[in-house]
């Protein structure tokens, strides 16, 4: 995770490097919605490729490989084809998507494999706090070295060296020792085979109810952030002008929130459960677009945002744990697949329609519209809970015990 956190943290500046490059509103809309639609429609397809498969970790291997060895072609645009150099790093984004697609539908069965249930909040705080860490750091030199080195060498430079530390990531991940792969059982593979794919999801869907209310439940939280998400890089670098080096700034502060917020609330899921912490987190995380928009400056928005991922990780740690708990046993990665398509054909349309929203009302009204769907999607979770016994009442029996 360290060597991944300097890809990680040039990664952080895809959105800055295509403004940079002239990018036009509605193609910053594009950069944050096509490469969830590619990802979207290649999630099924690669689950049922790597069903049944015994060599699933040399797939893993090649397709992380690969994603990372692509951001070469972000040296390469500006110098063969500065005039379209936006549109073909965006264009280059969307094709990452496909080989990225394989590697995510298989990590989460994999991480599931090598961390034991019981060590899960604890592993993945600390690989959350050491990227936190090397990415804040990362983040805020690298937007030093931005300011000051001219464009497009600057960007190319951080991209390169981005190349190497992700390259290296992937040694190290290719050393892991994962437990034998077998195959799927011969009748649950024939199952699989011949069933289409829609008709196979849609099986997983009803076989779990907290399957399914973790998908439905997931998808409204997140769209009213995805719709608003590409309004951020308007708001802040076109009208409130900020530099590259606030860009860096700003990143770096939200890593120190997540660095803080992962080791606060890995206690917090030790001592209440998953269920407890993730009900509690939940109302805090959609604060952000609601104070962005009342508070449109560029010192504040750096407060709010260190505040933003300071309750992030209250959410993110525990709905992995329940994620991974709850995936139907015998087909992980198709369940792995159904919700990352799912939450990327979401992650696709909203930031179109917040893009045309914002057009008729006007950024910061967007914002607070985004604020109030992800409430919604907070509701949601305490009315249809994704986890057995984990209702409002499951807080509210907590405060009435401590009152006690």
């Amino acid at each position: 995770i360290l060597f991944y956190s300097v890809l990680g943290a040039a990664a952080s500046f895809d959105g800055a490097y295509v403004v940079r490059l002239g990018a036009s509103n509605r193609l910053i809309g594009l950069q944050a919605s096509l490469p969830a639609l590619a990802a979207a429609l290649a999630y099924l397809p690669a689950a049922r490729f790597l069903e049944g498969r015994k060599n699933k970790t040399r797939w893993l291997i090649g397709s992380l490989a690969t994603v990372r060895l692509m951001y070469g072609l972000f040296i390469l645009w500006p110098i063969v084809a500065m005039p379209v150099a936006a549109p073909l790093v965006v264009a280059t984004i969307v094709v990452m998507q496909l080989p990225a697609v394989v590697w995510a539908t298989g990590w989460s069965p994999m991480l599931a494999d090598v961390v034991p249930e019981r060590a899960r909040a604890r592993v993945l705080s600390w690989r959350m706090v050491l990227l936190s860490a090397a990415v804040g750091v990362l983040t805020y030199g690298f937007g030093i070295w931005l300011e000051r080195a001219s464009f497009p060498a600057n960007y190319q430079w951080m991209y390169g060296l981005a190349i190497v530390g992700g390259l290296l990531s992937v040694y190290m991940v290719s050393r892991l020792r994962l437990p034998p792969e077998q195959a799927v059982a011969p009748e649950v593979h024939a199952e699989t085979q011949n069933t289409s794919l829609f008709a196979g999801a849609w099986q997983l869907l009803k076989e779990s109810s907290n399957f399914r209310h973790i998908v439905i439940n997931t998808l409204v939280f997140n769209s009213g952030i995805w719709m608003i998400g590409p309004l951020y890089t308007i708001l802040f670098m076109k009208d409130l002008g900020a530099s590259d080096g606030w860009v860096g700034l700003r990143m770096a502060l939200l890593q120190v929130g997540s660095l803080v917020g992962y080791i606060l609330w890995r206690r917090v899921t030790e001592r209440l459960g998953d269920a407890k912490t993730l009900l509690l987190a939940l109302p805090l995380t959609a604060t952000f677009p609601l104070l962005v928009a009342a508070f449109p400056n560029l010192n504040i928005i750096l407060i709010l945002s260190l505040w933003a991922n300071l309750v992030a990780p209250g959410v993110d740690l525990t709905h992995n744990m329940i994620f991974m708990a709850e995936l139907p046993p015998r087909r992980r990665e198709m369940g792995v697949a159904l919700y990352s398509m799912v939450m990327n054909m979401a992650a696709f349309v909203m930031p179109l329609i917040g893009v045309r929203v914002a057009e008729r009302i006007g950024l910061l009204p967007t914002l607070v519209v985004g604020g109030v769907m992800r409430l919604v999607g907070v509701a949601l979770f305490y009315i249809k809970p994704v986890k057995e016994g984990m209702t409002w009442r499951v807080l509210l029996d907590w405060g009435k015990a401590r009152q006690r």
